[in-house]
């Protein structure tokens, strides 16, 4: 018994059917849809049809292509995505709920170092004003002893005054409220330069300053940058040469390298990586002064301008560090 084709087409796909079917009668040459089709089992098969009437003849010539798989595959990419697209989110979430937290505590620390730093000055002066007072009331009348003893103190009072005072500088290098522009790296070497002059005429070190670029950056940490590196190059020197400094720079990719060279004693290399680490020292205070600073606020610095700092030395040979920094943005 022959029965209406609209009886086997899924129930949610009649209107569209019945819509191409339309099309056809009112003159239309050719159709393609598709649609659900009841099978003998009462399951429902995809077909993708093309259709094309031949209306003197009132005959209509279609045929169907089985689509069901690929409807298949499709529905499960559809969910695949939309699954990946839900884990995205929630991991976005997490992410920047996450970052929000490490913010938050970061400029607790940044906070706390500073006011910390702040507010050891005082206790600190006392603890040096009064050991010298006593030192020069009672010279001559202290055995070798008690002298020894004063001297301990003052010097300790002095070293943790350095760490002090290097723990400042690394927290106003962490706080990120500092304007970035145009920074003339010529300009800001040679006052790194002025303010190291006591320590280069001491020695006698030739200091050469090569054409350095315009970066974009911040000009007093830049300034901080320079004047640690020339400063450590200066006081890590041989006593068997006279100290030579060289400070140049060259283009690369959208910045520029920079360097900072010496002949002084040199790093063993097992040494390179650890060197930037906060407080590292290689050698005794009372060999070199300094709290082992100085190349971590460096490294704070650079990568603060989204750069990277590195060392290439060995013992004996000198040092180089080298340090990527932005092309300004005006020559970008």
């Amino acid at each position: 018994m022959r029965q209406p084709f609209l009886e086997f087409v899924h129930s949610d796909d009649r209107t569209a059917t019945i819509a191409e079917v339309r099309k056809l009668s009112a003159g239309g040459t050719r159709v393609h849809f598709e649609n659900r089709y009841r099978c003998k089992d009462g399951s429902y098969r995809w077909l993708q049809w093309a259709a094309v009437p031949h209306l003197d003849q009132q005959v209509l010539y279609a045929t169907a292509r089985d689509v069901t798989q690929q409807k298949r595959d499709q529905e499960t990419l559809r969910q695949l995505n939309v699954e990946l697209e839900d884990r995205v989110r929630e991991r976005t979430e997490e992410l920047t709920h996450s970052m929000a937290e490490l913010q938050e505590k970061t400029e607790e620390l940044e906070q706390f170092a500073y006011v910390a730093s702040h507010d050891l000055r005082e206790p600190l002066r006392t603890l040096v004003n009064w050991p010298q007072r006593l030192a020069k009331q009672y010279r001559g009348l202290l055995d070798e002893q008690a002298d020894d003893w004063i001297n301990r103190i003052i010097n300790g009072a002095e070293r943790m005054r350095r760490l002090i005072d290097d723990l400042s500088q690394y927290s106003r290098v962490l706080r990120r409220d500092r304007a970035f522009g145009a920074a003339e790296c010529g300009l800001i070497a040679q006052e790194a330069c002025a303010n190291l002059q006591a320590a280069i005429e001491e020695c006698g070190a030739e200091v050469k300053l090569g054409t350095l670029p315009t970066v974009h950056g911040n000009q007093q940490q830049l300034m901080l940058l320079f004047q640690n590196l020339i400063g450590n190059a200066i006081k890590f020197r041989d006593p068997e040469r006279p100290i030579r400094v060289e400070v140049d720079a060259r283009p690369q990719d959208d910045g520029w390298l920079l360097w900072v060279r010496d002949n002084g004693i040199g790093i063993e290399a097992k040494y390179l990586k650890r060197i930037f680490g906060l407080g590292e020292r290689l050698h005794s205070a009372s060999k070199y002064a300094g709290t082992g600073f100085g190349l971590a606020i460096c490294d704070k610095i650079v990568s603060g301008h989204g750069g990277e700092i590195w060392a290439a030395s060995e013992a004996g040979q000198g040092s180089t560090f080298f340090f990527t920094l932005p092309a300004s943005l005006a020559s970008a």
